[in-house]
């Protein structure tokens, strides 16, 4: 009897079509390996920017095409009984409902250029685990994207020993940030001990490929310390001592292996050693890299806690302070700069103005999603733990883990001093997924294929409901963003056509209303400065860019009513077109919301003496004084204010008499027509150093303000002789005082 011909065509197209699905799944997947690779210098932060696109655009495509695989076959829908993909959907979750009831939802779902985090990039680090928890369906193909992991590892190690034969002390890859590549060097340096240890576990250790994992992890830990990343070199040692004390004290059956973890732990104690044998030699203090690991080697606390690490201390301090304020869902993603702002530590003065992070995994997500986030999050953790040591079902041989339980341990040690970011999360999830497809049994599915009205529909109806949704998802999450970025960047390179081009690809960029709209008003409000004291742009240009600019923050500002960042540049931006008394409101408003930073203070107290609000301005002053009295800055401007507030006590008790030169102290003598000290205090200067030119022109604008035009231009010339990269502005303002201006 003849086979009917339809049925043999619509079970080969079937079987046909599915391994098409399954196939290009797995190739968009691998294809996300080249991530940490792409930098896109026609993007705004190039080295983030590009990386997070791609990866967005890989998973979007090799999820589209795993839903519809899924829906035609049973096999390849997720396993809702693996603990680790119950934590990662809690999670997602979670976090959704904290981001939406955050202090600024818009950029805890979006992010920004300069991080490209936030919910969006969560929900495709889930939709990322998932796809691979299915199509990843065989340790070979496993074993091949790890290897993959490997191959960019070694690529991004000779890219940083360029950059090292260039002079770069502590290299980056092309991450554009070395504590990135040390994040994703140490999970490399686990992995290449995982399949050095799969070799002693099978039995199938040859000489080969000992040496060819050993020579490996020995690069990487090479690469690792070009990093400079001590939080890096604190999780390898922590992560191989825990798996080095597990093998020593748990492995039976292989002996070299438990001697393996004795060879670990001696290994260990030799570097620990080592670091506090040299830490005082002046070897150590003539390498900066050998400097700071050998203070972490020989655990010298207040080394490592001085600069960086202090700075870490009082960070934390904060977060905690914003955690207590929103215990249960937190502050939202990338919402961590309200808490820096509000409980600011005026010790922080001479560090970054305005952090984004904690540096530490549990205070991050203790402010991002509080309790509820906290526990969502290290779930994960919990629950691959799990997986790793459960007695049923485990193929998992106590060497492996050992290895896994270390490799968590080491990578929670690095996230206590940084944060994560794309290229560590394309790691931490792959271990992760590869961990749950290792232990948790498949589920019974039927094997039936689909009848032919459901072939149907498949093809007809949810494959392109599928593909209608990937393409909307590629241009609104990537395409508008990628689009932005590019628009930003063409807005602040110079155009042939004029400056109004300029104000077109930052209007081009807004109107996308997409990822990048804080940043881009940010950029626009800050070049319009540059744009209004041009002198080659016409008043009309001005006009017309300065007010957009003056919209789009104001937009921003509704946006974001309690962030202090945008009432202060906007009210720095009024201050620098002078329009001193609009500015105030502003600055206050900043000042609300940031009580004790000083360089809001000093923005104020600045606004408050251009609009003679003398009193006010000493009070601002004396604030930001009393909140350190160790910030210089502060201590000058304080005596400067005291100056115009004519307060002349309190300057003689901050610096004693005679009054050294300093400018805004000087300046201030000078605006309030005491110029016998103005003029005592520069001369005093001059006498002990008659070849500074810089002083010499302060001493001709105190000259000016007494119509003493000819002292002043004598002064001048004296200054341009001194250095002649004076002569030019020098020689401008001798002919300005010439001619009677």
């Amino acid at each position: 009897m003849l086979p009917d011909f339809g049925a043999l065509c619509y079970h080969f197209s079937h079987m046909n079509l599915n391994k098409t699905l399954y196939y290009s799944a797995i190739g968009f997947l691998f294809l996300t390996l080249l991530t940490p690779l792409i930098v896109s210098t026609s993007t705004f932060f190039p080295y983030i920017v590009g990386k997070n696109i791609l990866f967005r655009v890989l998973v979007e495509i090799a999820f589209g095409l795993w839903l519809l695989l899924a829906i035609r076959d049973p096999k390849y829908r997720p396993n809702w009984r693996s603990p680790i993909l119950i934590a990662v959907a809690a999670l997602t979750g979670i976090m959704l409902v904290a981001d939406l009831h955050g202090a600024y939802p818009y950029k805890s779902i979006w992010s920004n250029f300069e991080r490209m985090d936030g919910w969006v990039t969560l929900v495709h680090l889930f939709a990322f685990f998932v796809v691979t928890s299915c199509v990843f369906n065989s340790k070979k193909i496993w074993q091949w994207f790890m290897h993959g992991l490997l191959a960019v590892g070694v690529i991004l190690g000779f890219i940083g020993l360029s950059q090292l034969a260039g002079g770069t002390e502590r290299i980056d890859g092309s991450l554009g940030n070395s504590t990135y590549l040390g994040a994703y060097i140490l999970l490399n340096i686990f992995i290449a001990l995982y399949f050095l240890i799969r070799r002693f576990v099978d039995k199938v250790a040859g000489l080969w490929s000992i040496i060819g994992y050993g020579a490996l992890m020995v690069f990487q830990v090479v690469i690792l310390y070009y990093t400079g990343t001590r939080g890096s070199l604190l999780g390898l040692m922590g992560g191989v001592f825990l798996i080095a004390l597990i093998l020593a004290i748990f492995e039976k059956e292989n002996k070299l292996l438990k001697k393996g973890g004795y060879v670990l732990i001696a290994l260990v104690a030799v570097f620990v050693l080592t670091g506090a044998a040299i830490k005082n030699t002046n070897f150590a203090k003539t390498h900066p890299l050998v400097a700071r690991f050998s203070a972490l080697a020989s655990l010298d606390v207040k080394s490592i806690a001085e600069n960086e690490g202090q700075t870490r201390f009082t960070l934390w301090h904060m977060a905690y302070e914003g955690f207590k304020e929103k215990p249960v869902l937190g502050w939202g993603q990338e919402n961590y700069n309200y808490v820096f702002n509000k409980y600011y530590d005026p010790k922080l003065y001479g560090q970054e103005q305005w952090f984004d992070r904690t540096h530490d995994i549990f205070f991050d997500w203790l402010v991002t999603g509080g309790t509820l986030g906290f526990l969502a999050y290290f779930s994960i953790f919990a629950a691959a733990l799990y997986v790793i040591w459960k007695k049923k079902d485990n193929n998992f041989s106590l060497a492996e883990r050992a290895l896994f339980t270390g490799l968590l341990f080491g990578y929670v040690i690095h996230n206590m001093f940084v944060f994560d970011n794309i290229t560590s999360y394309l790691i931490f999830f792959t271990i992760i997924s590869y961990v749950g497809f290792t232990n948790v049994p498949a589920q019974k599915v039927s094997r039936k294929p689909l009848s032919e009205n459901a072939e149907i529909i498949s093809v007809y109806i949810f494959a392109p409901v599928i593909a209608i949704l990937v393409i909307g998802l590629l241009y609104v999450v990537n395409v508008k963003a990628y689009e932005a970025s590019t628009d930003l960047i063409q807005a602040l390179s110079p155009q042939q056509a004029g400056i109004l081009t300029n104000l077109s690809y930052f209007q081009k960029a807004l109107a996308l209303n997409t990822i990048g709209v804080p940043e881009t008003r940010e950029q626009f409000l800050e070049i319009s400065s540059q744009v209004a004291a041009a002198s080659q742009v016409s008043y009309d240009d001005k006009i017309k860019f300065v007010q957009a600019a003056s919209e789009a923050m104001q937009q921003q500002m509704k946006d974001t009513p309690l962030d202090a960042r945008y009432f202060l540049f906007y009210g720095s931006f009024l201050g620098n077109i002078g329009q001193y008394q609009q500015a105030i409101p502003f600055l206050e408003r900043a000042m609300d919301y940031s009580p004790n930073k000083q360089s809001i203070l000093f923005a104020l107290g600045s606004g408050y003496l251009m609009n003679n609000q003398y009193e006010d301005a000493f009070n601002v002053f004396q604030k930001a004084y009393q909140l350190d009295t160790s910030f210089g800055q502060a201590k000058e401007l304080y005596a400067a204010a005291a100056v115009y507030d004519k307060k002349l006590d309190i300057v003689t008790g901050l610096y004693g008499t005679p009054t050294p030169l300093i400018d805004s102290i000087a300046k201030a003598y000078a605006n309030t027509n005491n110029y016998a000290s103005a003029l005592k205090i520069v001369n005093a200067e001059i006498a002990a150093d008659p070849n500074n030119a810089a002083t010499h022109l302060l001493l001709a604008s105190i000259y000016v303000k007494q119509n003493d035009n000819a002292d002043a231009i004598a002064e001048l010339k004296k200054a341009e002789t001194l250095d002649p990269k004076y002569a030019s502005s020098a020689d401008d303002m001798i002919k300005q005082l010439q001619a009677g201006k």
